[in-house]
Parts: structure tokens; C-alpha cells; sequence
């Protein structure tokens, strides 16, 4: 889960680094240690922080509705309480959705409020299923929650259920932007500070993802940068299955 970011000069951002952030050491993490604190978390506090992120009002997921109208089966990984769910449903999609989740309060909660789901209660790093899909969607920054040495796996186990032709698009917060309630170790590596416990993050860089797609046989066919309604700025990158 990401809260609200605002994008700072460059040069202001170093000069920060150079007088703060040096003495901090890179935390070694993986996404299982991010567990406990969702665990802990009720759904309205992540509700709150998608009004803080100006999310709420599914600004992604409406950048990327000309691919949700093609796409005649999708697959949305890290559901949360629903929050993409709920717009995926208002655009008039008509083909087959499911989600997959990790915490089991979320899956109970998104099976009680949305019948019409298909919910897989698992990981998103290892979940096996029998389909493949049109469209996968990791949105609201949840690649970010998964270390550097995690996010290519992650992404090939999402390629493995994606249709040829198919689209991958996830959502991430551009290097430089500021995120509130964090501790800044280096340009990538940042820890939130929830009062559920403490939420790791590693943002990759625009070469990253290229570097990730190559190696999984994706085509890069669209960076969509969009700003939220508390103007934020982040990025959809749209990656195509060759």
C-alpha cells in the first residue's frame, strides 16, 4: 500500500541524501516481512490510504479502461478491500474477473462483497491456476512491496498466466517523488511508517522494469503517467506478452 507522494527538484533530493540518508544502511527485507503489518491493518485504514493517495476515485484503473474493454478475461493481483475491483465492474466489463489475494480477512471481505469474483486466497509470487488471461493488473504500487531480487520472479509468474498478446500492467511512483510517513534509505529503498507496523518498499527505475521485461519477453508498449486527484504523479507501464 502506497499513501501520498509529492515529486521534489532532483538537486533537493540529493542534497537530503547527502545530509541525512547516508548513514542510514540499506534494510535487507523481502515481502513476508510486510505481512504482519497487513495482517494487523482493518480495511477502512487502507481504504483512508487510497483517500490520501487520491485513488479512491479510480483514476488508474480509468487511464487504462481502452485495455479493460479489449480484454475479455482479467486477472487483478493484490485485490486488497476491492478498491480496482469496484471500477473494473462500473466500466461494463462483461468477461471473466478474478482476483487474487493474499490475506485471508481481504478474501473473505471481497467474496462477501463481490459474488461475482472469482478469489484465489494465495501468493502472488507462487499462486498456480489452470487460466490464462487477456490482462493482469498489479496496481496501487504493489509491485514496490516486493525487494528488488523479488519483482522479477513475481512478474514471471504473472507472464506464465498471461495470454500471448496478453497485457501486464502494473503501477509504480516515479524515482524522486517523496513518500509521506517514510524513512528514505536510498532512491529506491524506503520504509512507511503505518500504526500497524512498517511497510518496505523498493521502487525500480524506469532501466529496471526494461531490463525485467526483456528477460521476460515483454514488449514495453506504453509508459501512461497520470496524476491523482490530490496531484500526485505516477506511472502505468503497459507491458505486452511477445
Amino acid at each position: 500500500m502506497e499513501t501520498e507522494n509529492s515529486c521534489k527538484p532532483k538537486t533537493l533530493i540529493m542534497a537530503k541524501k547527502n545530509t541525512h540518508h547516508s548513514k542510514c544502511a540499506t534494510p535487507s527485507w523481502n515481502n513476508s516481512h510486510n505481512r504482519a503489518m497487513y495482517r494487523k491493518m482493518p480495511i477502512p485504514y487502507l481504504a483512508k490510504g487510497a483517500i490520501e493517495g487520491g485513488l479512491d476515485d479510480g483514476c488508474d484503473v480509468k487511464a487504462i479502461t481502452i485495455y479493460i474493454k479489449k480484454a475479455k478475461s482479467i486477472l487483478e493481483a493484490g485485490a486488497g478491500y476491492g478498491r480496482a475491483l469496484q471500477f473494473i465492474i462500473a466500466s461494463d466489463f462483461s468477461g471473466r474477473l478474478y482476483a487474487v489475494e493474499r490475506e485471508p480477512k481481504l478474501c473473505r471481505f471481497l467474496r462477501r462483497k463481490y459474488p461475482q469474483i472469482k478469489v484465489i486466497c494465495d501468493d502472488m509470487r507462487h499462486f498456480k491456476m489452470k487460466y490464462k488471461f487477456d490482462l493482469i493488473l498489479l496496481l496501487w504500487a504493489s509491485l514496490s512491496e516486493f525487494c528488488k531480487a523479488e519483482q522479477l520472479l513475481t512478474l514471471k509468474n504473472f507472464v506464465a498466466h498471461l495470454n500471448r498478446d496478453g497485457y501486464l500492467i502494473f503501477d509504480s511512483i516515479p524515482l524522486g517523488c517523496k513518500t509521506i510517513r517514510a524513512i528514505t534509505y536510498d532512491k529506491h529503498n524506503k520504509v512507511v511508517k503505518t500504526p500497524y507496523g512498517d511497510d518496505r518498499i523498493y521502487l525500480p527505475s524506469l532501466q529496471e522494469i526494461e531490463l525485467y521485461a526483456q528477460k521476460l519477453h515483454l514488449s514495453v508498449e506504453k509508459i501512461i503517467t497520470y496524476k491523482t486527484k490530490t496531484n500526485r504523479k505516477r506511472n502505468l507501464y503497459v507491458l505486452r506478452k511477445i
